[in-house]
């Protein structure tokens, strides 16, 4: 489950925390479930060998939405400030379903 508190915006989709390195680097890559990814990395993401566009947040600590990158295309960068680590990479449209905008906190279950 994934929450924008600030609106009150709710999904039932799946929340993953992926943790190893291979897990990290791959990301949704050949994934082909709707889950949304939550994975701690440190300043950028790739999107090479995906087939589907994504939607990417960028988390502080507490859950706060610091940055965010709608449906991003297959074979780009995407960078942030180094200090914050947290990111959901989410099939696309889910930014807009929950009404994301910087700023909003978010609530999520794994």
């Amino acid at each position: 489950m994934l929450e924008n508190l600030t609106k009150g915006k709710r999904s039932n989709v799946k929340v993953v925390f992926l943790k190893g390195l291979k897990e990290k680097s791959l990301g949704a890559i050949n994934k082909n479930s709707d889950a949304v990814f939550l994975i701690e990395t440190r300043f950028g993401i790739h999107t090479f060998f995906m087939y589907r566009l994504l939607d990417i947040v960028v988390l502080d600590r507490k859950g706060k939405i610091v940055k965010v990158r709608e449906s991003l295309k297959p074979n780009r960068l995407f960078f942030w400030h180094p200090r914050y680590s947290y990111i959901i990479e989410a099939p696309a449209g889910l930014i807009k379903e929950l009404k994301l905008d910087l700023g909003n906190i978010l609530r999520f279950s794994l």
